[in-house]
């Protein structure tokens, strides 16, 4: 857990069963971003994902709201300029940094949507491997409204998953689009009622951590890089994949599990 006093936001952890609940807690704010916030998000990222004892991440937030987004009051570091200060920095130093984070995880990274993702907030919830929902969830840009564009990586995220028109129309028109609606979009794999929203994304979480966790990490690389990839680039790395996968102990414990019908029991090597 982050050290937190009443002006600083906090990030709770909980770990069991090689699954860490990350929890973004600060409620009055409805979780918004600020650039500390953001810093030391990318940092417990990345130790979870080097931790050996770490095989999946659920993020979620506290209270209503799953994460408002980047924090409209918040200074800006390092712009000394007179004027306006540059909206770009920020992105550069801080939120593009996170974002690669977590395309960069070797662990699966699940997310449960507790309320209202909005801005930045919407861009992180629609970059987990699995996104839950609650039935009260929604996502919003929240940024045509204040005379900006999306960042985060929401046109991408959003053009991929839903496709150009569905991300034109969130954009430009930014309209809430309820947990339903994003489902029926294709941008979130589940909604389930705010009681099951935990459990079940540390069900996956779980299932997900005992699972062959090289394997896992060379999925996701594979996936991302599919999103921008021609098929027969996609060919090479997948038999590239396969050779390093072939010589792991999990593949091993796999097949022999399937050949005596039993459960395997993976290790993550």
């Amino acid at each position: 857990m982050t050290d937190s006093n009443n002006n600083t936001p906090r990030i709770d952890l909980e770990t069991q069963n090689g699954v860490t609940l990350m929890t973004l807690n600060d409620p009055p704010a409805r979780n918004a971003l600020s650039e500390q916030f953001g810093t030391e998000l990318n940092k417990l990222l990345k130790t979870a994902s080097q931790d050996p004892h770490v095989r999946a991440v659920v993020l979620t937030g506290a209270g209503k709201g799953f994460c408002s987004g980047a924090k409209l009051s918040a200074p800006v570091s390092g712009d000394t300029r007179q004027g306006p200060p540059d909206l770009g920095e920020p992105l550069n130093k801080v939120y593009n940094p996170l974002m690669r984070t977590i395309q960069g995880l070797d662990i699966p990274f699940i997310v449960a949507v507790n309320g209202a993702a909005a801005g930045m907030g919407s861009a992180l919830a629609l970059s987990g491997d699995i996104i839950l929902a609650s039935e009260e969830a929604f996502f919003l840009p929240a940024f045509s409204r204040i005379g900006l564009a999306p960042d985060g990586g929401a046109t991408y995220l959003i053009a991929k998953s839903a496709g150009r028109v569905r991300a034109m129309e969130m954009a430009l028109l930014d309209e809430r689009i309820p947990a339903p609606q994003a489902l029926e979009w294709g941008l979130i794999n589940r909604v389930v009622s705010s009681e099951d929203l935990i459990p079940t994304a540390m069900g996956i979480a779980t299932q997900l951590g005992a699972g062959p966790t090289k394997a896992y990490s060379h999925i996701r690389k594979l996936v991302w890089q599919a999103a921008e990839q021609p098929y027969h680039t996609m060919l090479d790395a997948e038999a590239k994949t396969q050779s390093e996968l072939g010589l792991t102990e999990d593949h091993q414990i796999g097949v022999k599990a399937f050949m005596t019908r039993e459960k395997p029991n993976f290790t993550g090597k």
